[in-house]
C-alpha cells in the first residue's frame, strides 16, 4: 500500500542490514531510502548526489536528489537538478514527474505562479499517459499553487479531484494531504466546524499510516481551529506538542510555523518582547530554507510587535519588507492580511488617504478570493470595524501603546497562526481566527499554510 511511512521505515532499515552483499551502487540506492525515511536529508542528498554522479542518465536518482534537496531546505539546488533533467535525451527529459517536481517546490519555495504552471503540464502528459497516481499528484500541486495564488475555486476542484485519485490508488497519504488542504478553504470562508472534521480525517488517516509530519501539520492545524475559538492555552498546548516533532524529524519549514504560532499567543499574553524574539527565531528557520512566504509572515508579525511597542519607523520597515515579498510571490492570501495591519499603521501615523488605500486593496483581495472582507472604520474616525472569522465581532480600534500589553495576534498564516497546508509529507496555510477583544491589542491572528507539501516522498 502506498503511504505507510513507519513500515517503510522499518523496511529501509531491514534492506541496509541486509546490503552488504550488493553492488555499491545498490548499496548507496538502499542507504539513500533509509536516510530519507529516517529524515537525515544531508546524508541522502550526499547519497543521491553521488549516484547521479555516477549514473547522470539515471531519472530516478536525478529525482530522488532534487525531492531531498527540497526536504533538506535546498530547494534552489533541485531546481538545479531539475534543469540538468530536462537536458536528457527523451523520452526521460520529457517525464511528467520532473514538472511535478517543479510544481512541488516553486510551491515551498513561495513561487505558486510556476508551481501552478508546472503541476498543469505535468498533469496533461499524466492524463495522456494514463498514469492516474502521477495525475494525482499533479492535480493535488495545481491546486495547492492555486490556493496560494487566491484561486479557491479553482483550487477546491482540483482537490477534490486529486483525493478522489489518491483513494483509487489507496494513497493515505495524498488523500489524507488533499483533504488537509480542503479544510483550508473552507475555514477560509468561516466553516470551522467542517474544517476541523476534515483536519481530523485526516489526521486519522496520517496515524494509520505512522507519518510523523502528517500528524504533526494536522495537530498544528487543530491548534488553529482552537485559537480561533478563542481557547488559547488549547492552541499553545497542541503547538508545544507538536514543535518536538518538528524538530526530531528536522522539518525546518514546520518548526518556523510553530515558533510563530506560539509567539502570537506570547504576544497576546502581553509578552510582547518575547513575542518578538520567537518570531525573529522563525524568520531565521524561513530565510534558511528559502521560504519566502513564511518569511513575509514572520516579517509582518515582527512589525506588529514594534507597532503594538509604539515604535512606528521600525514597524514601517519591516512592514516594507514584508509587503515586497508578498508583491514578489504573489501570495494574495497573506498580502491581504498585511495591506490591513499596514494601512492600520498608516492611520497611526495620520496618513489617512494612504491608510484608506491599503484598507480598499485588502478588502478587494477578500473579495476576490470569496472570503468574507473585514470592514474597516473610516481611518480618520474612532468608531469600530468588523473582524471577518467564523463569528464576525466588533472591536475597539487599535492603540500603538497599549495600557496593559494585551495583543491580539492575526491574518492568513498565523503570526498569527497559521493553518497549513499539506506539504511535502504534511501539508500546509492558514485562515483568519477572531478577535480577541484585548485592551489595546493590535494584534490580530493569522493561520497557514503554508505551504502545502508533497505526500509521496
Amino acid at each position: 500500500m502506498l503511504g505507510y511511512d513507519s513500515k517503510a521505515r522499518d523496511e529501509a532499515k531491514s534492506a541496509v542490514d541486509l546490503s552488504a552483499a550488493l553492488s555499491r551502487q545498490d548499496r548507496l540506492s538502499v542507504e539513500g531510502r533509509y536516510r530519507e525515511a529516517t529524515w537525515e536529508w544531508d546524508k541522502a542528498v550526499e547519497i543521491y548526489k553521488t549516484l547521479f554522479e555516477f549514473f547522470p542518465d539515471n531519472l530516478d536518482y536525478g529525482l530522488r536528489l532534487a525531492s531531498v534537496q527540497e526536504s533538506g531546505g535546498k530547494g534552489k539546488e533541485g531546481l538545479g537538478t531539475l534543469d540538468t533533467l530536462r537536458r536528457l535525451p527523451a523520452p526521460a527529459g520529457q517525464d511528467p514527474r520532473i514538472d511535478l517536481m517543479e510544481a512541488v517546490i516553486s510551491r515551498l519555495l513561495s513561487e505558486s505562479r510556476r508551481g501552478q504552471e508546472a503541476a498543469a503540464r505535468a498533469a496533461r502528459a499524466a492524463l495522456a499517459q494514463g498514469a492516474r497516481h502521477v495525475l494525482a499528484r499533479a492535480r493535488f500541486e495545481e491546486g495547492s499553487n492555486l490556493q496560494n495564488l487566491g484561486q479557491m475555486d479553482e483550487a477546491l476542484a482540483a482537490l477534490e479531484e486529486a483525493e478522489r485519485l489518491f483513494r483509487e490508488a489507496g494513497d493515505q497519504r495524498g488523500m489524507a494531504g488533499s483533504m488537509n488542504n480542503r479544510a483550508l478553504v473552507v475555514a477560509g470562508r468561516g466553516d470551522l466546524a467542517a474544517a476541523e472534521k476534515l483536519f481530523n480525517a485526516a489526521l486519522a488517516a496520517y496515524t494509520s499510516i505512522g507519518n510523523k509530519s502528517g500528524e504533526a501539520l494536522m495537530e498544528g492545524n487543530l491548534g488553529n481551529i482552537e485559537y480561533f475559538r478563542g481557547n488559547l492555552a488549547g492552541a499553545r498546548s497542541r503547538w508545544e506538542r507538536t514543535l518536538p516533532t518538528y524538530l526530531e524529524i528536522n522539518e525546518k519549514n514546520g518548526a518556523a510555523r510553530m515558533l510563530n504560532n506560539i509567539a502570537s499567543v506570547l504576544g497576546e499574553e502581553g509578552d510582547v518582547q518575547g513575542a518578538r524574539g520567537m518570531f525573529e527565531r522563525a524568520l531565521a528557520l524561513y530565510r534558511e530554507i528559502g521560504q519566502k512566504s513564511g518569511a513575509g509572515s514572520a516579517l509582518g508579525n515582527i512589525a506588529r510587535s514594534w507597532h503594538q511597542q509604539g515604535d512606528l519607523a521600525a514597524a514601517e520597515r519591516a512592514y516594507a519588507e514584508s509587503l515586497s515579498i508578498w508583491k514578489d510571490t504573489g501570495d494574495k492570501q497573506y498580502a491581504a492580511s498585511h495591506i490591513q495591519d499596514f494601512g492600520r499603521l498608516l492611520r497611526d501615523k495620520g496618513e489617512f488617504a494612504r491608510a484608506r488605500s491599503a484598507y480598499d486593496e485588502a478588502i478587494a483581495l477578500r473579495v476576490e478570493m470569496k472570503e468574507r472582507p473585514r470592514k474597516p472604520a473610516s481611518p480618520s474616525s474612532s468608531s469600530t470595524w468588523m473582524r471577518a472569522g467564523p463569528r464576525t465581532r466588533n472591536r475597539r480600534p487599535a492603540r500603538p501603546w497599549p495600557r496593559s500589553g494585551g495583543w491580539d495576534p492575526g491574518a492568513a498564516r498565523p503570526p498569527r497562526t497559521r493553518f497549513w497546508r499539506a506539504s511535502r509529507r504534511p501539508w500546509v496555510v492558514s485562515r483568519r481566527p477572531r478577535m480577541r477583544r484585548g485592551r489595546g491589542s493590535l494584534w490580530r491572528r493569522r493561520a497557514r499554510t503554508g505551504t502545502i507539501g508533497s505526500p509521496w516522498k
